[in-house]
This record gives structure tokens, sequence and C-alpha cells, in this order.
């Protein structure tokens, strides 16, 4: 027969319905809880706490590449540029090496 609109109801922690402390306080002794506190979780939880950590590892994983990516650029650069320097360097070594006279440009030349 169904409750009568006018009956008292289960709550939780009354005297009628299952202690749910306990049940939890059961579960939280065999160890298998898989969150802090002992409150077991649901399937749907579970299912969403492992697309948020999912979502977590997708969302670093650009980050990291890019980083990665950004470090080889800018090395690549400097060594592109050092190299560049280097030749820069011989040129006037070999040019200063000349002697006197043999260059247009010592006629400018301030340094003795």
């Amino acid at each position: 027969m169904p409750p009568s609109p006018n009956s008292k109801q289960s709550r939780p922690g009354s005297a009628d319905a299952p202690n749910v402390e306990a049940e939890h306080d059961a579960h939280r002794q065999r160890g298998n809880s898989p969150v802090r506190g002992g409150i077991p979780m649901s399937t749907a939880q579970r299912v969403s706490r492992g697309f948020h950590r999912l979502a977590l590892f997708l969302a670093a994983l650009p980050l990291l590449l890019g980083g990665s990516l950004s470090v080889y650029i800018a090395f690549d650069l400097a060594n592109r540029l050092w190299e560049q320097h280097q030749k820069l360097v011989c040129a006037h070594e070999h040019v200063a090496g000349q002697k006197p006279g043999d260059n247009f440009f010592d006629q400018f030349d301030t340094v003795n």
C-alpha cells in the first residue's frame, strides 16, 4: 500500500531509515574509499573526475610543447647570429691584417 500524504517520510538519521553514517563508516574501515573523507563516489563522479584530469593533461601539452619549441628556436637563432658575427670578426681581422695604405678605409682610421 502506498504511503499516504500525511504519513511520516523516512529521512536519513531518523529511526526508521537506514543509518547512512554507519554505512559510510563501514565503507571507510574497509578502505574502499576513493576520496579523502571516506564518502564513496558514484560512477558518474569518477568518470567526471577522470575527464577533468584528462582535460588538465591535454591543456598542459600545448604549453610544454610550445615552451620547448620556443627555447629551441631561440637557441637556433642565437647560434646563427653568433656564426654571422664570427664571420664579420674574421673579415675585419683580415682587412686589418693588410699593409697600411692598401686599404681604402685606412684614411679614416683615427686609432694609432
